[in-house]
């Protein structure tokens, strides 16, 4: 592989996005393929809507986007799903708004929910091993039915939280031309790549002098990069992928 070069983050530019389009497009038949992934980002702004992305990995860390796009609700968002052959075991949601309501879609579909954390790492035990280890993710519990009325049992769902900063730097290679073959259609639009190059690498010196280097967001709308993020979450997760060093 390359070296770890900060320059290579430092830039404004979607250059290095544009070099990662291929000659396929949408709906394109794809012999290596050995899975597929959605994932959804809600937001609120204008009325209720949810981004999406879609991503099929192929061996040797090949990826290929599937689809991208923006609907009204999620009776749409499943439909999306089914249309596009995306197992339910591989669809997934983020809960950083309304979560109560989300936690209670993924309950009634299957849906997986996750959520976004600055956190760097998760310590958590390897069940080989008994040792601990760290991780870009972790899995716990939540309660879906919290602030619904007369919830007579309660149950509890599973919450993927992934580390913001690590798994950013993570696609980073991937959308970089680092490692893997991550690639997009040539006629991806204008408005998936400005939203997936939403936010750069940036040094910053804090109140000591210390120089740390940061993820920072350039313009409002990021996402179809967070959608992406979910989906190299559940990529290391399902072993499509490997967990960051």
């Amino acid at each position: 592989g390359e070296p770890w070069d900060l320059d290579r983050w430092l830039v404004t530019t979607d250059d290095y996005l544009q070099e990662r389009k291929a000659d396929y497009d949408f709906g394109d038949p794809w012999p290596l393929e050995k899975a597929r992934f959605i994932a959804a980002d809600r937001q609120a702004r204008g009325g209720e809507h949810y981004f999406w992305v879609a991503r099929a990995f192929g061996a040797g860390g090949a990826s290929r986007l599937l689809g991208y796009g923006r609907c009204s609700n999620t009776t749409e968002l499943e439909d999306i799903r089914r249309q596009l052959n995306v197992p339910v075991v591989n669809a997934m949601i983020d809960t950083g708004f309304k979560a109560s309501e989300v936690y209670r879609f993924c309950m009634a579909t299957g849906w997986k929910a996750m959520k976004g954390d600055d956190a760097e790492w998760f310590l958590s035990q390897d069940p080989r091993t008994g040792k601990t280890v760290r991780r870009v993710w972790r899995r716990v519990l939540v309660d879906p039915t919290l602030g619904a009325r007369r919830a007579r049992v309660r149950r509890h769902l599973p919450l993927f939280q992934w580390s913001n900063p690590s798994l950013k730097d993570h696609l980073a290679l991937f959308t970089h031309g680092v490692v893997g073959q991550w690639t997009i259609p040539r006629k991806t639009g204008r408005d998936y790549v400005e939203q997936m190059t939403a936010e750069i690498r940036e040094e910053r010196e804090d109140s000591r002098g210390r120089i740390k280097v940061l993820w920072v967001q350039k313009r409002r709308d990021n996402h179809y990069l967070d959608c992406e993020l979910m989906i190299d979450l559940a990529a290391i997760v399902s072993g499509q992928s490997k967990q960051p060093d």
